[in-house]
């Protein structure tokens, strides 16, 4: 079957009326173009950028620590990863997104495995190291 022919098919079981079933187009949107994912791209990085900002003002300034606000930052680390993954520094992402999970009172084998993965990009990566050698010295693991 093309891809037509399975669209028709999956239309006919889930009920569609027949006079639709065999309406099939595209829809072209902002975010579709290059121009659109340049600007989705730039959110993201804003966005980190502007997150870590704000946890530097909380680690600077206890008045400030917010909870919520870490809860929501590690949902949106998380939600971002894909990107980040193949971006410019990668092994700085995992070591900000373990540093956000442990804040928030994540698991710590997931604190541990992000650390692990930021290492396995950057083995020297110093931030990664001393925290992962701060958690096992303070932890015991």
């Amino acid at each position: 079957m093309n891809l037509r022919e399975i669209i028709i098919e999956e239309r006919k079981r889930n009920g569609w009326p027949e006079k639709n079933i065999d309406k099939i187009g595209i829809k072209i949107f902002a975010e579709n173009t290059a121009e659109g994912t340049g600007w989705r791209m730039a959110e993201i990085e804003d966005r980190y950028i502007n997150s870590l900002k704000e946890l530097e003002q909380m680690s600077q300034n206890p008045r400030l620590l917010n909870k919520k606000r870490i809860h929501a930052i590690r949902k949106q680390l998380g939600k971002d990863e894909p990107y980040h993954r193949c971006g410019p520094a990668p092994y700085h992402f995992y070591f900000s997104y373990a540093a956000v999970v442990f804040l928030d009172g994540g698991p710590m084998d997931l604190v541990i495995s992000l650390l692990e993965h930021s290492l396995a990009l950057k083995p020297d990566y110093q931030p990664a190291l001393q925290m992962k050698q701060n958690l096992r010295d303070y932890y015991m693991i």
